[in-house]
């Protein structure tokens, strides 16, 4: 599945694979974010889990996406 169509200005989504996603993480939490929420989905073309990174003053959200 893709990352969702809809846009906000405060929030990203990112495609991640297994390979990439420990980077990805490492490197948002270098740059401040937290971990926030892991959320699994079994949706009817597949499995994703999604973790949501947020970070404040701005208030900014990155969703990393695995399929």
């Amino acid at each position: 599945m893709s990352p969702d169509s809809r846009t906000y200005p405060n929030r990203r989504q990112s495609a991640v694979t297994a390979a990439t996603l420990v980077d990805r993480a490492a490197t948002l939490l270098e740059n401040g974010y937290r971990l926030a929420l892991v959320s699994g989905h079994d949706d009817l073309d597949g499995f994703r889990v999604i973790y949501l990174f947020v970070a404040a003053q701005p208030d900014r959200r990155v969703e990393l996406i695995l399929t």
